[in-house]
C-alpha cells in the first residue's frame, strides 16, 4: 500500500510538472537546527523588557520616596538655611553597641578611635564644619550664641557625631573654653563618638543636686574642649528635665565657659529638646539626606520653633561624596595634612 501510494504521488507529480503548474526551485533539505525558539530575539526582548521594568520601578520608587534629598529641598520645605552639607565619612561612623548592652564594642573606647584624634583639620569633613562655624558667626552678626543645642527628628540621623565634630571645630576656631554636654540622659552616646569610656557620674547628678561639681567634667585631648557626660541616676530623666533645672545649669555653665554645646535626644521621641530649646540661645537641626522623612522633619522643626523660635539652621548630614568632588579635593590634587584635632 505504501509503494502504491508512493507511485501514485510520483505519477501525479510528473503529470502536474508536465502541465506547467509548478516547478521545483530548490529541493527540500533536512534542517540542521530547530526553527524555534529564536534565542537572539528572546534575549533582545528580555533586555528591552528588563529595561522598561527597571525604569518603571525607579520612577515608582522615586514618586513614593518621602525622604529629603538635598539642601535645596530642605530650604524649600522648611524655610531654614542649610548651614552645612556634611559629607559621608565611613571611618567616622559612630561605634556600634554590643547586643543587649549599653557598652561599645571592645576597642571603640580607645582614644585613638575617637573624633578627637581622627577629625583632621584639612579634610572634607573638617573644612565643612569650619564653613558651618563661619556661617553661624554671620547669622548672629559676627557673635556666636553662647549656648547651642543640636537635635533631630528621629534616631539614626548622625546627630551625636555631628555635635562632636561641631564642638571640636568651635574649640579650635575660637581658642576659648568650650563645654560639650551629653544631655541625652536616656541613651547617652557622646562619649563613644569622642572615644572616651562611659561614666556613671555627670550631668544627671548635677541636675539632681543642683550643684555644678567640676569633678564630673572631663578634659579631652583638645586643650580648649571639656566634656560633661550624661551620668546615671535613679531619678527618671523626665523628673530631672525641667525648665528651672535647665536654666540653672546653663547659667552655671555659661559662667565658666565661653561656649556650651549640647547634644540632645530627638525631639519627636521625647520633649527634652523642647525644654532645652527655651533656655539655649540657638538650636541646630540635623537632617540625614535620603533618610529623614519629609513630614517628620517638617513637624519636628515646627514643634521646636513653637517652643522658641531660635532654630538657626539645618545641618544636612550624610551628603555622600558630593563635597570632595565638587570642591576638587581629589581632582586638583589637594592633600590632607596629618594634623589632628589637637592642632591649630
Amino acid at each position: 500500500m505504501q509503494q502504491s501510494a508512493s507511485a501514485q504521488i510520483t505519477e501525479a507529480f510528473q503529470n502536474t510538472r508536465v502541465g506547467g503548474r509548478f516547478s521545483v526551485l530548490e529541493p527540500a533539505t533536512q534542517p540542521l537546527g530547530p526553527s524555534r525558539p529564536n534565542r537572539p530575539l528572546i534575549i533582545l526582548l528580555a533586555f528591552v523588557l528588563g529595561a522598561v521594568v527597571g525604569v518603571g520601578t525607579v520612577l515608582v520608587v522615586e514618586q513614593h520616596d518621602e525622604s529629603i534629598k538635598d539642601a535645596q529641598e530642605v530650604e524649600n520645605v522648611l524655610g531654614l538655611p542649610v548651614l552645612g552639607a556634611v559629607p559621608r565619612v565611613p571611618d567616622l561612623v559612630r561605634p556600634s553597641r554590643r547586643r543587649g548592652t549599653g557598652e561599645a564594642v571592645a576597642g571603640t573606647t580607645n582614644p585613638q578611635a575617637g573624633l578627637l584624634h581622627r577629625l583632621k583639620v584639612e579634610s572634607p569633613l573638617g573644612l565643612e564644619f569650619r564653613r558651618v562655624y563661619l556661617k553661624l558667626a554671620k547669622t548672629r552678626g559676627r557673635a556666636l550664641p553662647r549656648t547651642l543645642l543640636v537635635t533631630s527628628a528621629t534616631r539614626g540621623e548622625g546627630k551625636t557625631t555631628t555635635t562632636a565634630c561641631l564642638a571640636i571645630t568651635l574649640a579650635r576656631e575660637l581658642r576659648e573654653r568650650v563645654l560639650l554636654v551629653d544631655f541625652d540622659l536616656r541613651s547617652p552616646a557622646l562619649h563613644r563618638a569622642l572615644g572616651l569610656p562611659s561614666s556613671t557620674w555627670g550631668l544627671a547628678q548635677m541636675l539632681r543636686d543642683r550643684n555644678f561639681d567640676e569633678r564630673h567634667v572631663r578634659t579631652t585631648a583638645l586643650a580648649q574642649l571639656d566634656f560633661l557626660p550624661a551620668g546615671r541616676s535613679e531619678t527618671p530623666a523626665g523628673e530631672l528635665m525641667d525648665t528651672a533645672a535647665c536654666e540653672w545649669f546653663f547659667q552655671e555653665a555659661s559662667s565658666r565657659y565661653s561656649l556650651v554645646v549640647v547634644d540632645a535626644p530627638p525631639n519627636l521621641a521625647v520633649p527634652d529638646p523642647l525644654i532645652l530649646g527655651r533656655v539655649v540661645e540657638g538650636v541646630l537641626y540635623v537632617i540625614k539626606a535620603g533618610s529623614t522623612i519629609r513630614k517628620a522633619a517638617e513637624y519636628g522643626v515646627r514643634v521646636q520653633r513653637e517652643a522658641r523660635d531660635n532654630v538657626l539652621g539645618i545641618l544636612l548630614n550624610d551628603a555622600g561624596e558630593i563635597l570632595p568632588s565638587y570642591y576638587g579635593y581629589r581632582a586638583h590634587g589637594y592633600g590632607y595634612t596629618s594634623e589632628e584635632a589637637g592642632g591649630a
